[in-house]
């Protein structure tokens, strides 16, 4: 054991040795040659200021050189107004859906719901409603997938949104009827909606 120790100690020694010897300069920031850095600092001044021409001398840079003047002002000498902001440019207007794409938008909708991908069938029906508010079709769908999904109560407010337009529409009184067979909704969901009068 006293070997080992000793071995041990013989290192330590060694390295101590070396650390107290002379150490090797450093390399100062500067390149190599002396005035290094004061070239370096130079040659990046004028790397700066040949950006800052090319930037700024409209002729130098290829932009275009062409100031638009309004015609009265040139002609009487006064002084030049700035230069007219560029005209903004407008997305062209977009085109009213017609009925046939709302209703292929619908279809495709229907289908990733019957192929259990309901929340692209959501987004679809939203689609709709957001470019066509009102249509009824959607607002039924949306509610129907939402019920598919467990969601009853956002089902609900759909269901009941598309029965203030058209309560007696078909596919309304359709889905009511699955929902009231599975227990989700009862025979008074549609209650709240009547009028005083008791038409709707």
């Amino acid at each position: 054991m006293s070997k080992l120790f000793d071995t041990l100690e013989q290192i330590r020694r060694h390295e101590s040795s070396q650390d107290a010897g002379p150490r090797p300069a450093k390399r100062s920031a500067s390149p190599g040659k002396p005035g290094g850095r004061k070239v370096f600092l130079i040659g990046a001044l004028l790397l700066a200021a040949a950006g800052a021409v090319y930037f700024y001398m409209p002729g130098l840079s290829g932009k275009n050189t062409e100031i638009p003047v309004r015609d009265e002002v040139a002609e009487s000498g006064g002084v030049s107004p700035t230069p007219a902001a560029p005209p903004v440019s407008r997305p062209p207007p977009t085109a009213i859906p017609s009925d046939e794409d709302m209703v292929s938008l619908n279809n495709k909708g229907v289908k990733f719901v019957e192929n259990n991908d309901h929340w692209r069938g959501i987004y679809l029906f939203s689609t709709i409603l957001e470019r066509t508010p009102g249509r009824i079709e959607p607002m039924i769908n949306i509610g129907a997938a939402l019920a598919e999904l467990g969601l009853v109560e956002p089902a609900k407010r759909y269901l009941r949104q598309a029965a203030v337009i058209d309560r007696n529409h078909p596919a309304l009184l359709a889905n009511l009827a699955i929902l009231k067979n599975a227990g989700i909704v009862g025979d008074d969901f549609l209650e709240p909606l009547k009028t005083p009068g008791g038409k709707r």
